[in-house]
């Protein structure tokens, strides 16, 4: 019987070429756009462990970017050697990789009582000493989130994107409805999974985390967990940084304070449709929109800014599970049987040419929610 390495694909952007690495028996696919060319690039390679020192304000920390492969548990262990890491924490950016490696991985970071959050590590030399900050905005996605879930204490910023999505074979997720799967495949399919629910188990994590994963198949886009959604499946422990990064004689922590979100000086009693909207890509910004008779071609934008459903309002819960009040997860809803305020809302400010400013916001996510998001006016700015 063959051998063949399970592994969770990668994101795969409609704009972007995929990226592909090819390792021994397996594909990974990746894919993304939101991060500075560096960090991207570091992504696209296997898990690289270091350490980021921030004296005097911290006592610093681990940073894991890359794939999780084969030679990633060796890895972490040559990384470790010498070090005293118990209860430090690692900071984590990474598309996911292999199922078993990263379950090795993250029993390994329990035993040592580490402590886990999602961003990028940057690195200052000053004449003081090195600085080290973490910029919140980085992605954990795929078996990356279950390495999240490995930390004994574990602290997601609001800005960081963290995404899930079902188990399959990393060689035929590129095209997973049109490969073929023999008996073996699918025992080895079932046996991993297996082990990710025991894993999932251990660490403190719940069916929630597992259902939601794998309500989502590898030709659809990952589903990225909403703040209700981190605290349902238990990945986040604390909403303090200083749990995770604790600050030393009262200094600031590496944190950035949060970013002041934009809201128009004008809200809108009611939010009124946007007509005829135009998109470079479905979940992209709008370049061109009619409201109330007038159309405006749109000169720049800044967003989105998402805010999900509560999530047990969510179209993709059953009804079952809003009347028992119990997160099991049933059919998606599509069209008429969407749910007012269901959706999630990606909200842009977008400006025209002659310089009006409008706060526009696209409802529900384009082939996970629905099949034809709909675009609303809620504001004027000044």
């Amino acid at each position: 019987m063959k051998l063949v390495r399970l592994r969770f694909r990668g994101w795969a952007v409609l704009i972007a070429t995929a990226a592909c690495l090819a390792v021994p028996g397996a594909l990974i696919v990746l894919g993304g756009l939101a991060h500075a060319n560096g960090t991207l690039e570091e992504r696209k390679l296997p898990m690289q462990f270091s350490w980021v020192a921030c004296q005097p304000h911290c006592g610093g920390w681990i940073s894991a970017v890359g794939i999780v492969t084969a030679e990633s548990p060796k890895d972490f262990e040559d990384f470790a050697q010498g070090r005293d890491l118990r209860g430090a924490t690692i900071v984590l950016d990474s598309s996911g990789g292999s199922v078993n490696d990263s379950i090795t991985l993250g029993r390994r970071f329990r035993n040592l009582g580490l402590m886990t959050t999602v961003g990028t590590s940057i690195r200052t030399h000053t004449t003081q000493g090195d600085r080290g900050a973490v910029d919140p905005e980085a992605y954990c996605e795929s078996m990356c989130v279950f390495l999240l879930l490995s930390g004994k204490a574990r602290y997601v910023p609001e800005t960081a994107h963290v995404r899930v999505h079902q188990i399959w074979m990393g060689d035929r997720a590129d095209d997973a409805r049109a490969a073929s799967y023999s008996a073996d495949d699918l025992m080895i399919v079932e046996r991993d999974i297996g082990r990710l629910a025991k894993y999932t188990f251990e660490m403190g994590g719940g069916g929630d985390l597992l259902a939601l994963s794998l309500n989502v198949p590898p030709w659809e886009a990952l589903h990225e967990l909403s703040r209700d959604e981190l605290r349902l499946t238990n990945l986040v422990t604390t909403d303090a940084v200083a749990e995770v990064l604790p600050p030393i004689d009262g200094e600031a922590t590496a944190w950035p304070e949060p970013e002041q979100k934009p809201r128009p000086l004008l809200l809108l009693p009611h939010a009124e449709p946007a007509e005829d909207v135009t998109a470079l890509v479905p979940d992209g910004p709008p370049r061109r929109f009619s409201w109330r008779g007038t159309t405006y071609d749109v000169a720049g934008s800044q967003g989105p800014e998402r805010i999900g459903a509560e999530w047990w309002r969510a179209p993709h819960l059953s009804a079952h599970s809003r009347e028992s009040g119990k997160p099991a997860l049933g059919p998606r809803l599509r069209g008429d049987e969407r749910r007012e305020n269901a959706f999630t809302r990606d909200y842009y400010l977008v400006e025209d040419l002659a310089g009006h400013r409008f706060w526009l916001y696209r409802e529900g996510l384009y082939g996970r929610e629905t099949a034809a998001a709909r675009w609303f006016v809620q504001g004027l700015f000044a």
